[in-house]
């Protein structure tokens, strides 16, 4: 009898402890999933061309110029992505 009720303590104990949240447990609040826009590649009268959309579908960023080749300018949008991860922004001194 001891031995069942030492293992439905155990059990009801690991249950408990599986069931907790993680705001319980660490008792911080998650925070909320940020939402992320679209990036559109499309043939344009000069060339490929990108555009980032915002989440709300607004158009945030555009390429300035056309490209011969579809993989040309996708290599300039993985620049753009790698240079946003990695730079600082910066007061421009114009």
């Amino acid at each position: 009898m001891h031995k069942i009720l030492t293992a439905a303590s155990l059990a009801l104990a690991i249950g408990f402890i599986s069931s907790a949240s993680p705001e319980r447990v660490s008792g911080q609040a998650k925070k909320p999933a940020v939402k992320a826009g679209t990036v559109e590649v499309y043939k344009a009268k000069d060339g490929f061309r990108f555009r980032i959309k915002g989440p709300d579908g607004k158009t945030i960023a555009m390429a300035t110029k056309g490209y011969a080749e579809r993989a040309d300018c996708l290599k300039t949008l993985d620049m753009v992505k790698t240079t946003l991860d990695n730079a600082k922004p910066a007061d421009s001194k114009d």
